[in-house]
């Protein structure tokens, strides 16, 4: 991890002002709404499943976008309908309020990857040649210097990017029953010893 990386992805109300009126979206009738180039007011959708944390997280983002001049609203979904829109070859949704847990051995090719852009996990879209390439080369290095180095350079690009925000890492406490035997907990989490329980 390379917090330098994130330190460019500091709240700035402001400047995002200033790069979305840079980019054509301004205020032109003065109601706090920004419009787009075409004239249509800056409105979008965030898609949450039923989850108290996601709701949180959801009314969080919206009260960030309206301070900057963009309406969402969100839009409470079943699970199945919820994964069924964000990884549907439509991609239809403009957010969605995830979680995601991954494996100890990271490879986020499924993710951001230019050959996996159909994929059902690319819900970003994105196609980038410098980011395939890190991809590609990453989970060949033997140098652990050599490796720091390349994903020091993945993580900048992702910030550069932004193909998802990752809002936050959740701090767990796990437990168990003694009556449960044959778990194994390591930093991939809870489930993956699960065939040993």
């Amino acid at each position: 991890y390379d917090p330098a990386a994130s330190a460019q992805l500091a709240y700035d109300p402001a400047g995002a002002r200033a790069l979305l009126a840079e980019a054509g979206y301004l205020d032109s009738d003065g109601d706090g709404i920004l419009e787009t180039p075409g004239g249509e007011p800056f409105a979008l959708e965030l898609l949450i499943h039923r989850n108290r944390e996601r709701q949180d997280i959801a009314e969080l983002m919206v009260a960030g976008l309206l301070n900057v001049g963009v309406a969402a609203e969100v839009e409470l979904v079943e699970w199945g309908s919820l994964v069924g829109r964000v990884t549907s070859p439509e991609r239809d949704f403009d957010g969605a309020v995830l979680s995601w847990a991954p494996e100890f051995r990271l490879d986020d090719r499924d993710l951001f990857h230019s050959d996996r852009l159909e994929g059902p996990f690319s819900f970003s879209g994105i196609s980038d040649p410098e980011l395939d390439g890190l991809m590609d080369a990453l989970p060949l290095m033997t140098d652990r210097a050599e490796a720091e180095e390349a994903w020091r350079a993945f993580q900048a690009r992702l910030v550069e990017l932004q193909p998802f925000t990752i809002l936050y890492f959740p701090d767990r406490i796990a437990g168990r029953a003694d009556r449960l035997q044959g778990l194994v907990m390591d930093a991939r989490g809870e489930w993956a010893s699960i065939h040993g329980w």
